[in-house]
This record gives structure tokens, C-alpha cells and sequence, in this order.
């Protein structure tokens, strides 16, 4: 018989990742101590550290899953949800534009977008100079219309710029095909 998962981890993790976003939104990066997310949630510092290495791991915990959608993409990758993401965490990521550490968040979310659209392009087929040229492209390209938009107050609908955006990541995918 075959038991089911525990919850429990997972309830934790939403807990702790929840309270940091909280913080955030209330002072500056530098000034949030792990021991200031564990008095928000009751959490123990063992099982802070079980899940997470320290706040900036906790905060960069879900990125992969937000990129998921690109790396498996059979056909067109599915990037709705990566602009979804990014204007559900607007608040968040707003006032930590005025702070270095976004300069390593970017750095971290960039890297792992590269990894994913670099394995899209090697299941089209794209030989591997080109692919990862490109996927630095369409990373770096994902992260400046991001910031512009959470810059802009997310005017424009989500669907739009996702739908601008997967109209010049495909122009690049085809240039990257035809050499």
C-alpha cells in the first residue's frame, strides 16, 4: 500500500516563503534576519535550515518551478505563467528594485531561465552554439520587459505582453533555426 506524501514540508515551506514576502514589503533586505521570519511563523531554526540554507535560498526557492513551463514545452512554451508570476509578485519586487539584492535575484532567475530555454531549443533541434546564444537572448530579453512592466505599475494586460513578448521570442527561435 502506498502512503501519501506528507503535507506537512510543503505547508512549512508556504509559511516560511510567505512571511519573508511580508517582510520584504515592510523594510529593507539587509535588515530581515532569518530569526525575524522564524518569530512571524512559530517555524524552529532547524527546520528553517532543513528546507532552506538562508533567506535569499528560501526566496529563490520557486523559481524553477515558474520556468518549468519553457523547458518542457513539446511545441510553443507556455510563458503566460512567467508573466503571471512576475505581476503577482510586484509588490514584492518593487521596493526591492532601489536594492542590491535584486541585481542577484535577477542573476539567479536569469541563469535558470537560460537552462530552461536552452533545453527548449536543443528538443527543436537547435545545434548548441546557436542555442545558447539564443537562450541568453531570450532570457535577458524576458527579465528587461519585466522589469519595464513592474516599472510601469503592470499597466498593460498580462496577456499582452505575453503575446508581445512570445511573438519576438519566436522571430528569434526562427532566426536560430535557419542558420
Amino acid at each position: 500500500m502506498s502512503r501519501k506524501p506528507d503535507p506537512r514540508p510543503a505547508r512549512t515551506r508556504a509559511l516560511l516563503f510567505e512571511a519573508l514576502l511580508e517582510l520584504i514589503q515592510e523594510k529593507r533586505w539587509e535588515k530581515i534576519r532569518v530569526q525575524d521570519i522564524l518569530d512571524r511563523t512559530g517555524v524552529g531554526r532547524s527546520t528553517f535550515y532543513a528546507h532552506f540554507d538562508n533567506k535569499f535560498d528560501l526566496f529563490t526557492a520557486e523559481i524553477p518551478a515558474t520556468v518549468l513551463a519553457i523547458s518542457e514545452a513539446d511545441g510553443e512554451p507556455e510563458l503566460l505563467p512567467l508573466f503571471q508570476h512576475v505581476e503577482s509578485m510586484r509588490p514584492i519586487l518593487l521596493p526591492l528594485m532601489t536594492q542590491p539584492l535584486l541585481g542577484e535575484i535577477m542573476d539567479t532567475f536569469h541563469q535558470r531561465l537560460v537552462v530552461a530555454w536552452s533545453a527548449h531549443l536543443e528538443r527543436m533541434g537547435i545545434a548548441e552554439d546557436r542555442r545558447t546564444f539564443a537562450a541568453e537572448i531570450l532570457a535577458g530579453g524576458f527579465l528587461a520587459v519585466s522589469r519595464r512592466w513592474i516599472k510601469d505599475g503592470c499597466a498593460r494586460d498580462v496577456t499582452q505582453v505575453c503575446d508581445e513578448f512570445a511573438h519576438y521570442s519566436n522571430e528569434i527561435i526562427a532566426v536560430s533555426q535557419a542558420a
